[in-house]
C-alpha cells in the first residue's frame, strides 16, 4: 500500500506589540466528500436483554442506606463515597486520597445513626459526615480500626480493627477500649456489639456495650473461615462470607443458623452488607462493581443502585454520541434502518440525517434552556392504539430483508432515490450492521458481495452483546470487504461507541486526501515566526513538528531557528517531565508522575469507565506509548522498546508565547476604568520587576504553549526549543486509551489538548499570579487552568467537565480533588457545566465589577454541538477565576428559529471591549459581544453600569441548514471614523466546506452599535435581520450606509465560505474564502481574499490565491500574510491580472490595494496576553 503523508502547518508571527488570534480550518481535502453511513440497527426481541448501566459503581467494599433510601457505597480503591438515589441514580462523590479531615486512606466501612449521619473507617481513622459529604468529626487519627465501625443509638461509636474495639461517645472522647478482638465485622443492636472473627472456621463474639471483656459470648459460624462483616436487625444476624465462597449467612439472634444465599455470579467477593428500614439485606460485589438486594429472609431482589441497562438502550446512547460528535458527522452523511422480522428505513442518507437520527434518540430535548419531552423520540412501546417506537425490541432476526432494503435504497431501485453522488467518483459507502445474535436468512452475504463488487460499498459488522458464535459475523464481514478490521465486537456501551467511532474515523479519513500545511497566523512579541506541521498517516499517531523562524526586515521568512518535534525525537522519553492530575487515584504531585512507577495507580484513571479492567502490562504500554517508546510497534519492526515521534499533531490549538510580565499601568485617576490603573494601585510594577517567577520576573523565561492531540499542552523554552514539560489534562486521561488500535502495528489518532491557551497576569488573594486557562476544542467538554507564574514549576489550579455521555459534571479543584456531580442530583449552579459542548470557544478574561472590588473571570460560549444536540453549547459561561472556576452566569440563548435545522449553539470565540482597548468605553468592566451558530450577534453586559450579566440579541444573520450562513469565527470589532463601534463577521459552515448547492448563500456583515458604550436592551434584535436594516453591497454602485442605517452587508459568491476571522486595517477588511470546484468536486476548490471598505462594504479587490483554503489575514507593516493548504510557489495576481504579492510552499505575502488610507478609529489591544 502506498504511504500516505501529508503535511499541515500553522504559523505564528511574533511582533512587538499586537496580537491578533486565528482560527484555523477545520479540513482541508482533495476529495473532501462526505462518505455515506447507513446504520442498519437490529431491533429484534433479545434486544431488550439486560445489561450494566451508565453511572455504574467501582469496586464497593460497604455499603449504607440512608432514611430517604440514598445509598452511600465505600469505593475502596479510589478512596471515596459514590452517592446515589433511591432509584439508583447518580448524585455525587465526596472524598480522596490524602491525610486531611474529610478524606481518605482506603476506606473499608461504614455506618449510619438516625440522623442520618454517616460513619466511615478507613485505614487511618473514623469519620463522621453529612450525607452532603460535609465532614463533621473524626473519632481517632493513624488508628486502623478499618474492619468494622458501627453507631449507637444514643451516638456513641465503636470502631474495631485486627487488634481492638474502641468505643467513643458523640462528643469524640474516648470511652472503652477491648484489645485482642480480631475484628472482621462490626454492628451494634439492641445493646450489644457484635463482632465477626476468623478463627475456628468462624465466630461471632458478642459483648455488651460497655465492651467488657467478662461480657462476652461466642457461637460458630457454618463453613465461614472468611468472614467478614456483620448485619444484625430484628430479624436476626447476616454475616458475610467473602472469597470465591462468597454468600450471606443468616442466623437467628441466639445464633442459630437458619439459610445461605450468594456464589458467583450474584457474588464476586463479597465485602459489605448492611440493611434498610425495611429489613431489607445489600450486600456489596467488590469485583462484580454492583450491591446486590435480598428481603429479610435473603431472597434475591436484584440489582441496588445503578439501574440496569437494556441492550437496546445502550445502543441508543452510542447512537447519541456518534451522531452529535462533530468529528464523525463533519465527514459523513448519516442513515439509519431498523430490521427485525421486517427491514424499515427511518431517516434517509442526507446531510441532516445525523440531525434526525439524533433527535430519535433522546427522550429529552431542551428548547431555549428548558428540558422538555421530546416528541419525536421512537424508543416508546406500543402504548393503546398507538404504535410502538422504531427502536422498541419486537420480532425476529431476518438480516436479509434488511441488506434487501439497503440493496434497493443504494441501487436506487423501487422507487427509492440513491444516497451516491454519481458526480463524486471518490465518495465512500458504508453499511454498520448492528446485531446482538445470530440472523436467520441466507442470501445477507450475496448482497454484500454485490454491494462491494458493483458499488464499492463496504459492509461493517458490529456484535453487540453477541455470545460467542461469530461465525455469520466472520462470513458478512469477508463478503462486505471490511475483514479483519470486522467484524467488532463489544459487551459493554463503552467498546460499542469506541469501536463504531474509531472505524467511521478512519473509513473517513483513509479517504481524504489532504494538500500541504494549514497555516494559523497569530502575532506576538518577537519578530518571529512559529510554524506548526504534521504529517497525516491513517492508522498512526499524526507527526507534528514545530518550527522557529527568524523574520526579515522586508517581511519574508529568515533562517530556521529550532524544530521543537526534532529536538523532542533527540530526548529520550525517560528524561521528560510529563505530569497530570489524578488525585482521586493516589497519584502523587510531581511534575513527572505519569510514569510506570505509578502504573498501579494511573491504570484506574485511564480505564474509568471504560468497562474494562486492563493489566499492569497492558497500563504500562499505554504509559509508555504515550511518553514517546514505540510500544504499540507502530513500525512493525517487533522492537516495542525503541522510541517513536513524540510530539502529536497541533491541529486547532493556537500557540501562546509567554514572556516576562509587561503589561501596561497607569496611575491618572482619569483612568481608574481601566485594567491598567487597577495594576497600578494593587503593586503590578512591583510584580513586574519582583522575584516571584521562579526569579526575577523582568528576566522569566519566554515560553511557547501549545496543544497538541498526543493528549498534552507542551511548554517550549522560546529560545532553545526544548521542551521544559508537558501537561496531561486530567480531562483527557480517560481518553488516552483510544489511542489502542485492535489492530496489529497500528494506534488511533485522537484529539487530545486541541483547544487554544490563553494567558494573563492576574491578582486575586493579595497575589498577582501568571494564568494559563485552556479549552481541550475537539477533545472534549471542558476547560483547564495552570498558574505559569513561574514557567518551570507550575501549579495546577482546576479544571472542569461536563462528562454528558455519563450524565456527569467532573470538577478538579487546586488540590486535584475531583468532585462527581450526576445529572440527576440537582446540579448546584456553581458546578453547572452540563451545557458545555466542545469547547472550540477561546475565553476570554475579564476584570470584571463586583460590587465595589473587581473579580477576575473568563468568559466563553459553551461550544460546539455539531448543529445537532439541544443537550449542550447553546450558552454563554461566566467562571470566576479566583475560586477554581468555579461558575459565577450561566445565561441560555435563545434559539432564533426552530424551523432552520439547525439546533443553536456557540462555538465561536467571544470579543471583549474594555476602557483599555479603546477610550470611547466609559464603564469599568467589559462589553462582551459574539456571534452564535446560527448567526445571531449577542451583546452580554459585564460592566458597572447597567444590569450585570444581562444579554441582549442585536442581529439575526437567518442562519439555515440550506443557506449555509453559520458562524464559527470570532467577530473582529473597530471604532470607525465616525465614532461608532462597528462589528464584522462572516459566515459558512466550516464542517462542510465541500458542500455545494444552490441554496448556499453566505455573506460578510459590517454592523454598527450605536448605542455603544451604552447597554440597552434590543427590542425585538431576533427580527433585526440584512433585509430590514442593512444596505446590500453585493453590487457595484451600490449606495453606502448613511448616519441611520445599521450597517451592510455583502454576498459572496455560488458555494463561497468565510474561511477566517475577518482582518481590518487602515479601515480595510481583509476576508479569505473558498470555492467548492463544482464541476470536479472530488478536487480541491479556490481560496480567495477579498478587500472591503470598513465603512461601506465596497470591495477594493479580489485576488485569486490558488488551490486549497486559506487561513484569516494577519497584517503587518502594511504587508498582508495568508496561509494556504495549496502547496508550490509562484506570483499571486488580483482580478486585474496584476501582480500583488507571491506565494512561498504554504505561505502568501500581499500589497494591500493602492489607495487604502489609515483610518481614525481602532480596538487596540493590551499586550501578548490580551486575546479579546
Amino acid at each position: 500500500m502506498k504511504k500516505l503523508k501529508i503535511c499541515f502547518s500553522s504559523f505564528l508571527l511574533i511582533l512587538a506589540f499586537v496580537v491578533e488570534a486565528k482560527s484555523p480550518p477545520p479540513g482541508t481535502g482533495k476529495a473532501d466528500v462526505p462518505a455515506n453511513i447507513y446504520i442498519m440497527l437490529d431491533t429484534s426481541g433479545s434486544m431488550r436483554g439486560d445489561v450494566p448501566s451508565v453511572g455504574r459503581m467501582y469496586y464497593p467494599h460497604d455499603v449504607e442506606i440512608d432514611s430517604k433510601g440514598n445509598l452511600y457505597v465505600v469505593e475502596y480503591r479510589y478512596h471515596r463515597i459514590r452517592k446515589y438515589d433511591s432509584k439508583g441514580n447518580f448524585i455525587k462523590t465526596f472524598g480522596r486520597n490524602t491525610n486531611s479531615d474529610g478524606n481518605f486512606y482506603y476506606p473499608q466501612r461504614i455506618d449510619i445513626d438516625a440522623n442520618d449521619n454517616l460513619y466511615i473507617s478507613d485505614r487511618r481513622r473514623v469519620q463522621k459526615f453529612k450525607t452532603d459529604g460535609t465532614w463533621l468529626k473524626t473519632f481517632c487519627n493513624s488508628c486502623d480500626l478499618s474492619k468494622g465501625v458501627a453507631v449507637d443509638t444514643a451516638g456513641n461509636v465503636y470502631a474495631g480493627g485486627d487488634n481492638s474495639i474502641k468505643k467513643w461517645n458523640s462528643s469524640g472522647t474516648l470511652l472503652a477500649t477491648l484489645g485482642g478482638s480480631f475484628t472482621r465485622g462490626l454492628d451494634w443492636y439492641g445493646g450489644s456489639v457484635y463482632a465477626t472473627n476468623s478463627a475456628n472456621g468462624g465466630h461471632v463474639r458478642i459483648y455488651s456495650d460497655d465492651l467488657s471483656a467478662s461480657s462476652k459470648t461466642t457461637f460458630n459460624l457454618r463453613n465461614n473461615s472468611a468472614v467478614g462483616d456483620i448485619e444484625v436487625t430484628s430479624n436476626g444476624i447476616y454475616v458475610a462470607e467473602g472469597n470465591w465462597n462468597s454468600q450471606i449467612q443468616k442466623y437467628s439472634l441466639s445464633g442459630v443458623y437458619s439459610k445461605e444465599i450468594g456464589n458467583y455470579p450474584i457474588f464476586y467477593y463479597l465485602h459489605g452488607i448492611t440493611s434498610d428500614s425495611s429489613g431489607n439485606i445489600y450486600g456489596t460485589s467488590y469485583y462484580g462493581h454492583k450491591v446486590q438486594l435480598f428481603d429479610s429472609n435473603l431472597v434475591y431482589q436484584g440489582t441496588a443502585g445503578p439501574a440496569s441497562s437494556t441492550r437496546m438502550s445502550e445502543v441508543l446512547l452510542v447512537i447519541d454520541k456518534l451522531t452529535s460528535s462533530s468529528d464523525l458527522t463533519k465527514g459523513a452523511n448519516f442513515g439509519l434502518q431498523d430490521w427485525s422480522s421486517s427491514a424499515n428505513q427511518r431517516v434517509p442518507i442526507s446531510p441532516s440525517g445525523a440531525a434526525a437520527i439524533n433527535l430519535s434518540v433522546n427522550k429529552k430535548i431542551t428548547v431555549n434552556g428548558v428540558e422538555k419531552t421530546n416528541p419525536d423520540y421512537q424508543g416508546n412501546p406500543r402504548t393503546g392504539s398507538k404504535a410502538e417506537g422504531w427502536y422498541y425490541p419486537s420480532g425476529g432476526t431476518n438480516l436479509d430483508a434488511s441488506m434487501l432494503e439497503a440493496q434497493r435504497y443504494f441501487e436506487g431501485t423501487h422507487g427509492n432515490k440513491s444516497p451516491i453522488d454519481s458526480s463524486a467518483g471518490c465518495q465512500k459507502n458504508f453499511l454498520i450492521v448492528i446485531s446482538d445474535g445470530q440472523w436467520s436468512g441466507s442470501k445477507s452475504e450475496q448482497i454484500a458481495k454485490h454491494l462491494l463488487d458493483t458499488k464499492g460499498i463496504e459492509t461493517l459488522v458490529i456484535g453487540f452483546h453477541s455470545g460467542g458464535n461469530q461465525t455469520n459475523y466472520i462470513k458478512l464481514a469477508k463478503a462486505g470487504g471490511t475483514y479483519p478490521e470486522s467484524p467488532l465486537f463489544s459487551n459493554n456501551w463503552q467498546q460499542l461507541y469506541e469501536t463504531m467511532s474509531a472505524y467511521i474515523r478512519q473509513a473517513i479519513a483513509s479517504r481524504l486526501t489532504f494538500s500541504a500545511p494549514v497555516v494559523m497566523p497569530n502575532i506576538s512579541s518577537g519578530n518571529h515566526i512559529f510554524q506548526s506541521t504534521f504529517e497525516y498517516k491513517n492508522d498512526h499517531q499524526w507527526k507534528g513538528q514545530l518550527s522557529k523562524f527568524a523574520l526579515t526586515a522586508d517581511g519574508d521568512i529568515g533562517a530556521l531557528k529550532w524544530e521543537a518535534g526534532d529536538l523532542l525525537d533527540q530526548k529520550s522519553e525517560s528524561s521528560r517531565n510529563v505530569w497530570t492530575v489524578a488525585n482521586s487515584f493516589s497519584v502523587n504531585h510531581s511534575l513527572n508522575n505519569f510514569t510506570t512507577s505509578n502504573s498501579a495507580n494511573l491504570g484506574a484513571a485511564l480505564s474509568e469507565n471504560s468497562g474494562t479492567n486492563p493489566t499492569t502490562v497492558q497500563t504500562n504500554k499505554l504509559i509508555n506509548f504515550v511518553r514517546g517508546l514505540d510500544a504499540y510497534d507502530e513500525d512493525g519492526d517487533n522492537n516495542s522498546s525503541e522510541k517513536r515521534w513524540k510530539l502529536g499533531d497541533v491541529y486547532h490549538s493556537k500557540l501562546i508565547v509567554v514572556g516576562s510580565p509587561k503589561a501596561r499601568t497607569t496611575d491618572k485617576s482619569s483612568k481608574s476604568n481601566t485594567v491598567a490603573y487597577y495594576r497600578h494601585i494593587n503593586g503590578y510594577d512591583k510584580f513586574k520587576k519582583g522575584t516571584t517567577c521562579g526569579g526575577s520576573c523582568v528576566t522569566r523565561k519566554e515560553v511557547v504553549y501549545v496543544g497538541a492531540n498526543d493528549g498534552m499542552l507542551h511548554a517550549f523554552d522560546s529560545n532553545t526549543g526544548e521542551e521544559l514539560w508537558a501537561f496531561i489534562p486530567p480531562i483527557i486521561l480517560q481518553d488516552l486509551d483510544k489511542m489502542v488500535s485492535v489492530k496489529a502495528n497500528k494506534s488511533n489518532s485522537i484529539y487530545g489538548v486541541d483547544g487554544s491557551p490563553i494567558a494573563k497576569d492576574i491578582f486575586y488573594n493579595n497575589k498577582w499570579r501568571t494564568v494559563l486557562f485552556s479549552g481541550m476544542g475537539q477533545g472534549g467538554k471542558g476547560y483547564f487552568a495552570l498558574d505559569i507564574t513561574n514557567p518551570t514549576s507550575p501549579t495546577f489550579l482546576f479544571a472542569f467537565e461536563n462528562k454528558a455521555s455519563m450524565n456527569l459534571i467532573y470538577h478538579w479543584d487546586s488540590s486535584g480533588s475531583r468532585t462527581d456531580l450526576g445529572y440527576s442530583g440537582g446540579i448546584a449552579a456553581e458546578y453547572d457545566y452540563s451545557k458545555l459542548g466542545e469547547s472550540l470557544s477561546t475565553p476570554v478574561i475579564v476584570a470584571m465589577p463586583d460590587g465595589n472590588s473587581t473579580k477576575w473571570v473568563a468568559v466563553f460560549g459553551a461550544g460546539y454541538n455539531a448543529g445537532i444536540s439541544s443537550k449542550y453549547g447553546s450558552s454563554i459561561y461566566v467562571i470566576d477565576l479566583e475560586e477554581e472556576g468555579k461558575v459565577l452566569k450561566r445565561i441560555d440563548l435563545v434559539d432564533g428559529d426552530s424551523s432552520n435545522s439547525i439546533v443553536n449553539s456557540m462555538p465561536a470565540d467571544l470579543v471583549s471591549i474594555t476602557p483599555d482597548t479603546t477610550s470611547k468605553a466609559d464603564y469599568k468592566g467589559s462589553l462582551v459581544y459574539g456571534a452564535d451558530l446560527e448567526g445571531k450577534m449577542w451583546k452580554l453586559n459585564l460592566t458597572n453600569k447597567k444590569t450585570l450579566y444581562e444579554i441582549t440579541p442585536t442581529f439575526n444573520a437567518e442562519a439555515t441548514l440550506d443557506n449555509d450562513r453559520s458562524v464559527f469565527f470570532q467577530i473582529t470589532p473597530s471604532i470607525g471614523s465616525d465614532n461608532n463601534l462597528w462589528n464584522f463577521y462572516g459566515t459558512g459552515n466550516q464542517q462542510r466546506l465541500q458542500a455545494v448547492s444552490s441554496s448556499i448563500n453566505n455573506r460578510i456583515f459590517g454592523i454598527k452599535d450605536k448605542k455603544f458604550p451604552v447597554y440597552e436592551a434590543v427590542k425585538d434584535g431576533l427580527t433585526i435581520t440584512a433585509q430590514s436594516s442593512l444596505k446590500n453591497m453585493s453590487t457595484k454602485g451600490g449606495t453606502c450606509p448613511n448616519s441611520n442605517d445599521l450597517g451592510w452587508y455583502v454576498n459572496l459568491g455560488f458555494n463561497e465560505r468565510i474561511t477566517g476571522k475577518l482582518a481590518l486595517f487602515n479601515e480595510i477588511i481583509y476576508a479569505t474564502k473558498y470555492k467548492p470546484n463544482k464541476g470536479a468536486i472530488c478536487s480541491p476548490g479556490t481560496a480567495y481574499l477579498a478587500e472591503l471598505s470598513m465603512a461601506c462594504g465596497k470591495v477594493n479587490r479580489t485576488t485569486n490565491l490558488g488551490e486549497g483554503i486559506a487561513t484569516g489575514a494577519v497584517i503587518f507593516n502594511n504587508k498582508i500574510y495568508v496561509g494556504i493548504s495549496g502547496g508550490g510557489s509562484g506570483d499571486v495576481k488580483d482580478d486585474k491580472g496584476n501582480i500583488v504579492g507571491k506565494k512561498v510552499k504554504n505561505l502568501i505575502v500581499l500589497n494591500p490595494a493602492a489607495g487604502n488610507t489609515v483610518g481614525g478609529g481602532k480596538i487596540t489591544q493590551e499586550s501578548w496576553r490580551e486575546i479579546f
